[in-house]
């Protein structure tokens, strides 16, 4: 074997084998920021996303309602009648 067939097939070698970068034994997988694994990242990212989503759905779901409002609300269902809620609205708009 001639020293240019060797040095060919050690280059191979070293191209198969080495990726060109460097090896983190962190649980197996590289860091994303710093000395955090990929994967535990990620998953904050994710926990993050979804903790958001579930405020953003609460705080709407909680609207705030003027006291005019609740008043219609219960005129429309029965709970005053007609006299009371027209009193009652002199009294909020006042």
């Amino acid at each position: 074997m001639s020293m240019n067939q060797l040095l060919v097939q050690s280059a191979a070698s070293l191209g198969r084998n080495f990726s060109g970068r460097p090896h983190y034994p962190i649980f197996g997988r590289e860091p994303l920021f710093g000395f955090i694994p990929s994967f535990v990242a990620w998953n904050i990212v994710i926990l993050l996303v979804v903790v958001l989503i579930f405020w953003w759905l609460l705080r709407s779901s909680h609207k705030n309602e003027t006291a005019l409002e609740v008043l219609k609300k219960r005129y429309v269902s029965g709970e005053i009648d007609r006299e009371t809620y027209i009193q009652l609205k002199k009294d909020i708009s006042d």
